[in-house]
């Protein structure tokens, strides 16, 4: 049950971390907001963009955007997960897994 707990959130950012970067590709090609599936995905990618939203601005590369908020918001899971998952790691393994 402890190694479920600990790929659950393992996977969780992984998927963050992925739906972010199809983000950041997607705007770089300029794809089409309208479409059904690029919509949900800005849609859901902007709420977990709130927290480091208007950090940098965005950088327009010809007809696209290179979209350094998904790049820090990359960044800013990436520390947040790993930092979780060594504590689920002492917590799981008790005091001495962290020497």
């Amino acid at each position: 049950m402890k190694l479920v707990i600990y790929y659950a959130v393992q996977w969780v950012g992984r998927a963050i971390a992925g739906l972010l970067a199809i983000r950041l590709v997607l705007r770089f090609f300029s794809a089409n907001p309208i479409t059904p599936a690029v919509a949900w995905l800005y849609d859901l990618t902007a709420w977990l963009l709130q927290p480091v939203n208007f950090i940098f601005p965005n950088v327009v590369v010809g007809t696209g955007v290179f979209d350094v908020v998904a790049l820090i918001g990359i960044v800013f899971y990436a520390i947040i997960f790993t930092v979780a998952l060594r504590i689920l790691q002492v917590f799981l393994r008790g005091p001495g897994a962290i020497i």
